[in-house]
C-alpha cells in the first residue's frame, strides 16, 4: 500500500493543520462554556450541566482522535517512524499556538484595564456598561431617542476586598431608563496591575437616599434610606437600611 494511501484514513495529511484545528476548536469550547450559561433563560437552566457534560465528552473524543488516533494509525499502518513523527509535530504546534493564544488573550487584558475605575466597564442587570468619564449613555433600543443613562454617583469607600494586597474603591452607581425611576446600584472597581477591572453591579433600589458607604477588613456596608412597603414613590424614603456585601471569585455578592 502506498504512503499516500495510509494517510487517506486521516483528518489531514498536515499535522501542523491539525493541531491549529484542534486549537481553534478548544477556544470555540472553551468561549461557549464561559459565556453560554449566563446567556440562556432561568428556564433553560436544567439542561445547562447536561450540555456542558455532552460537550466536554465531545471535546474529549475529538481530542483523542487528532492526538492519538490518527498517529496511531499511521504506526501500525507499518510507518512506525511516521506516526511518532506525526504526534510529535501536532503536539508541539499545539502548544506553540495556544501560547500565542495565552498571550494575546494577556495583551488584550491588559489593554482592557482602566486606569480610572470611572473609565472601568462593571456588569448591571448581565449588561455590560462601559464607563466613560464616569458616563454612559446607551440607546434603550437601536435608533431610538431613548437612552440609558448611567452614572458615578459617589459614596466611596475604600480598601483591600480580595485580598491582593492592593486597594479597590466600592462606590455607586445611578441608573435612568425611559421611565421615571433612578435605580441605584454598588459596584466595586477591583484595583489590578495596570488597572481597574469592574465587577457586577448590585441593586439597591430605586430613587432611594444613599447615606454612607463602609469597608471592614473585606465587607462592605451600603447605608441607604428606602419607602416603607406599599408607600408611594413620592414620598420621602424614611426606612433605614444597611445592606452587606462581600467580593468571591472577584464577584460581588450580598451577605444580608
Amino acid at each position: 500500500m502506498e504512503k499516500e494511501e495510509l494517510y487517506s484514513i486521516h483528518m489531514t495529511k498536515n499535522p501542523f493543520l491539525n493541531a491549529i484545528s484542534a486549537t481553534v476548536y478548544i477556544s470555540l469550547v472553551a468561549t461557549l462554556m464561559y459565556y453560554g450559561p449566563e446567556h440562556i433563560g432561568p428556564a433553560d437552566s436544567v439542561i445547562i450541566p447536561i450540555a456542558m457534560l455532552s460537550l466536554l465528552v465531545f471535546s474529549v473524543a475529538v481530542m483523542g482522535f487528532i492526538f492519538f488516533y490518527q498517529p496511531m494509525q499511521i504506526y501500525f499502518d507499518g510507518d512506525k517512524k511516521g506516526g511518532v513523527k506525526f504526534f510529535l509535530k501536532t503536539l508541539l504546534t499545539f502548544g506553540a499556538v495556544t501560547f500565542l493564544i495565552f498571550v494575546f488573550m494577556w495583551i488584550c487584558f491588559r489593554i482592557g484595564l482602566s486606569n480610572s475605575y470611572k473609565n472601568a466597564t462593571y456588569k448591571i442587570d448581565g449588561v455590560k456598561v462601559e464607563l466613560v468619564n464616569g458616563v454612559s449613555e446607551k440607546e434603550v433600543t437601536p435608533g431610538s431617542a431613548a437612552k440609558i443613562t448611567t452614572k458615578y454617583f459617589g459614596n466611596e469607600a475604600k480598601g483591600d476586598l480580595n485580598g491582593d494586597g492592593t486597594e479597590d474603591t466600592a462606590f455607586l452607581l445611578t441608573q435612568d431608563g425611559s421611565g421615571s425611576g433612578t435605580f441605584y446600584y454598588v459596584v466595586v472597581a477591583l484595583k489590578m496591575k495596570g488597572g481597574y477591572r469592574g465587577t457586577n453591579a448590585i441593586l439597591l433600589g430605586d430613587r432611594i437616599a444613599p447615606q454612607t458607604t463602609e469597608i471592614n477588613g473585606v465587607e462592605i456596608v451600603v447605608n441607604y434610606a428606602e419607602r416603607s412597603v406599599g408607600e408611594p414613590m413620592t414620598a420621602r424614603p424614611s426606612v433605614g437600611v444597611s445592606k452587606y456585601l462581600i467580593i468571591s471569585e472577584d464577584r460581588l455578592i450580598v451577605t444580608k
